[in-house]
C-alpha cells in the first residue's frame, strides 16, 4: 500500500478537464492537473483551435494549471498535454453557433384585406448551438417593427394565424437553444392589412 502511495505521489498521471461540446464564438477553459512536482517544462497542443491568449496552436513552456481554447474548426479537435514523458488528450465536438431558420420568401410579404386570416408564415429549421441541441420556437408580433410581444401560443417552427387581422404587422421567430441557452431571432415578415 506505501509502494502504491509513493507511486502516485512521484509519479501524477497528467490529466486535462473541460468541456467535449463547443462552438467556435466561445473561449473554452481546460484544466490540466496531476502535472508533477518539480516539473519544469509542459506542452499544450490545440487541434482544431489555438490558445486564446496568443493564437498559437501550441504552448511550450513553464507548467500552467489551465490552457484557454478558442476552436476554429467545424467537426472536433483535441487538446494534448505532454509532461515529463506522460501525455492526456481531451477530445472537443465543435458544432456551429446557433442559426435561426430563415422565412419563407412567399411568407415575407402579405397583403391582406381587413378582417381576414393571412396565410402561413413558413420558417426554416433552425441549426447549430450545440451538439445535442434542443430548440424552442416562440412566434413574436410587433405594430412598428422595433417593440416586440410574444404570440401566446404560437410555439411551432410555423406561424398560423388563429385570429383575423384588422392592422398590419410585423412577426418574426425567436429561436432559444435551451442546452446552450443560446437566443436568435429569424428576419421579419409583413402582413399589410388593407380595407
Amino acid at each position: 500500500m506505501l509502494m502504491a502511495s509513493c507511486w502516485i505521489q512521484g509519479y501524477a498521471q497528467v490529466s486535462i478537464s473541460g468541456p467535449s461540446c463547443v462552438n467556435m464564438t466561445t473561449t473554452y477553459q481546460y484544466i490540466i492537473s496531476g502535472i508533477p512536482t518539480g516539473a519544469t517544462s509542459i506542452q499544450v497542443c490545440i487541434n482544431g483551435g489555438v490558445i486564446a491568449t496568443t493564437d498559437s496552436s501550441c504552448y511550450n513552456g513553464v507548467p500552467v494549471p489551465y490552457v484557454r481554447v478558442k476552436w476554429n474548426s467545424l467537426s472536433s479537435g483535441s487538446v494534448t498535454v505532454s509532461v515529463n514523458g506522460t501525455n492526456a488528450s481531451l477530445t472537443a465536438t465543435v458544432c456551429d453557433v446557433l442559426k435561426t431558420g430563415k422565412i419563407d420568401s412567399a411568407s415575407r410579404m402579405q397583403i391582406i384585406r381587413t378582417g381576414t386570416n393571412p396565410s402561413f408564415i413558413y420558417c426554416g429549421l433552425s441549426t447549430g448551438g450545440n451538439c445535442s441541441p434542443v430548440y424552442n420556437y416562440q412566434w413574436q408580433q410587433s405594430s412598428n417593427g422595433i417593440s416586440w410581444n410574444d404570440i401566446a401560443g404560437a410555439t411551432t417552427k410555423d406561424l398560423q394565424f388563429s385570429t383575423v387581422l384588422t392592422s398590419s404587422a410585423y412577426y418574426r421567430r425567436k429561436t432559444t437553444e435551451t442546452t446552450g441557452n443560446s437566443l436568435v431571432y429569424s428576419d421579419i415578415a409583413i402582413v399589410s392589412v388593407v380595407p
